[in-house]
């Protein structure tokens, strides 16, 4: 299969997810995509059938809000359809 560019548009829905850890949301998310997902490279991964992706760039994963995406997708267009912020707790650096 080819996978094509993902886009968002202005129809793109926005939703958010909450997490107690880092680990949950991304365990989460690669559930999500079922067996065998593959690697599209730019920090995604893909469904085997293109219909969701996970997306896990390090400007989101430092960010003050950390989090991972996933994604729902027309794999006839790359549309995003729907983008979900797992969002988990930022991570504690102790003070010297």
């Amino acid at each position: 299969m080819h996978y094509l560019d993902d886009f968002q548009t202005n129809r793109t829905k926005q939703a958010r997810g909450v997490f107690g850890s880092e680990g949950e949301a991304r365990n989460y998310a690669r559930q999500r995509l079922g067996q065998n997902p593959v690697d599209i490279g730019d920090n995604k991964i893909r469904s085997i059938d293109g219909t969701l992706q996970y997306r896990a760039k390090p400007v989101d994963i430092n960010a003050k809000d950390p989090h991972v995406h996933l994604e729902t997708l027309d794999p006839k267009t790359g549309e995003v359809l729907k983008n979900v912020h797992l969002n988990y707790p930022p991570k504690i650096n102790p003070s010297i």
